[in-house]
């Protein structure tokens, strides 16, 4: 599980920073939304959504 939040928190970062998230990203968010998670788990994926519904952070196609 360490590892799946390691990877939640660069993805946060990440997204916050260049304000993009892949749309694979994206895909596997919503699959691990459904998914019994911890609570920051749960808080990360929600912050990262949160971004895309109020337009700071867009969806793409390809990252980079």
């Amino acid at each position: 599980m360490q590892d799946a939040i390691a990877k939640l928190e660069e993805l946060f970062v990440a997204s916050s920073i260049s304000h993009t998230i892949s749309e694979n990203d994206w895909q596997m968010l919503e699959a691990l939304r459904e998914l019994p998670l911890n609570l920051e788990a749960e808080i990360l994926i929600k912050r990262i959504m949160h971004g895309v519904r109020r337009g700071w952070v867009s969806v793409v196609e390809h990252s980079g």
